[in-house]
Parts: structure tokens; sequence; C-alpha cells
């Protein structure tokens, strides 16, 4: 296979992350309308496979990120590429983080300790994801402010992305907020944000793939 071809793949490879990770979103739905110490044992089976189509989805994120890093790193240089690139690592290292602790309760150990104990480990779970966020918003901004400094990309696609980046920082508002549209599990954490991200990098990609 050529070098350009290989080059289209990792490219491309952001459409499959994203693809991914919807999929497990929508099938991994629940703990939050019930006890999670019940969830974890009941819907064991979903939570192990959105674990995995998570994990799977991971490995071609950084597929993407490499290559949308040396995209964006040829024209401009080191600095706001690199804070794109340790933006996307701890992106990929929270959801890494926030999926294991929720594959490690379905494994068994919902099963095996006091409920209390399964409720703390799933707080944990839901509160990395909650700050996850403020790393989408670094990787996606400095993306964006990259195309949009270099003209690389189409600027739209930078401006795309510095609003995606705005909602990003509007997100870990779940952390005060207890219910409504902006608290934990409401349908701008859950939905329209995830949306946006997502759509912003399936974009990306289709664009990188055309340029490469």
């Amino acid at each position: 296979m050529s070098s350009r071809r290989w080059e289209q793949l990792a490219a491309g490879s952001g459409v499959a992350f994203a693809l991914l990770a919807i999929v497990g979103m929508l099938i991994g739905g629940g703990a939050a309308d019930q006890d999670a110490a019940v969830y974890f044992v009941e819907s064991r089976g979903l939570v192990l496979v959105q674990g995995y189509l998570f994990g799977l989805g991971l490995i071609f994120f950084l597929l993407f990120l490499g290559a949308l890093h040396h995209r964006l790193r040829l024209p401009e240089g080191e600095a706001l590429s690199s804070a794109l690139f340790a933006g996307g690592i701890l992106f990929a290292g929270g959801l890494f983080v926030s999926g294991a602790l929720n594959t490690a309760l379905a494994a068994g150990i919902a099963e095996r300790v006091d409920p209390w104990i399964t409720r703390s480990l799933y707080a944990v779970s839901v509160r990395i994801v909650d700050l996850v966020p403020f790393w989408i918003a670094a990787f996606v901004g400095s993306a964006a402010i990259l195309i949009l400094r270099t003209r690389v990309l189409a600027p739209w696609i930078g401006w795309f992305g510095l609003a995606v980046s705005a909602g990003a920082l509007l997100a870990p508002a779940a952390i005060f907020v207890e219910g409504g549209v902006l608290g934990s599990g409401g349908p701008y954490a859950n939905f329209l944000f995830p949306a946006a991200v997502m759509a912003w990098i399936i974009t990306m990609s289709v664009m990188l793939v055309r340029r490469v």
C-alpha cells in the first residue's frame, strides 16, 4: 500500500471514531435513569459492548489526531500544533479512563462490592466526562485557530471549530448544575454538545482525506 493511501486512511479515521462513539453512546445510556448499582448488573452486556466500541474508536481517533497534527504543524510550526496534540491526547485519555471504570464495574465489580462503592466509582466516571470538554476546547480550539491563521483548510471549518470550542467551555457547567438543560445527563451534555463535536471531527476528517 502506498504512503499516500496510508495517509488517507489515517485522515479518514476520524469518521470511524465518530461513528463508533455515536453507536456506543446510543447503546450505553441508562445509568443516569436508575440506581448505578442495579444498572451495571442488569445492563452488563451493553456496558461491555460500549466499552469495546469506545476502546476501538480511540485507536481510530489517535490515527486521526496524528494526521491532523501533521497537516497543521507543517505550515505553522510547533506551538499551537503541540497544544492541539496535547488536548487530543487528554481528550482520549479522559474517555479511556471513564470507559475503563464503567467496564470494570460491569465486568464484575458491581456484583461483588457494596452498592455505595459502585455508585461512587460511577460518580467519578461521570465527573471525568464532565471535565473532558476542557480538553476538547484545547484540541478543537487550537486546530481552529491554526486553520484560520494558515488557511491550510477552508476558513469556515475553523469558525465551526471555534464555535465548538466555545460550547466546550459551557459543557462543564454540569458540575454545578443539578438537572435541567445544562445538568449532568441533560440534553446539552448528552446530545447537543457531543453531536457538534462529532460533526466537526467527521467534517475535518473528510476534508483531510481530500487534501492528502
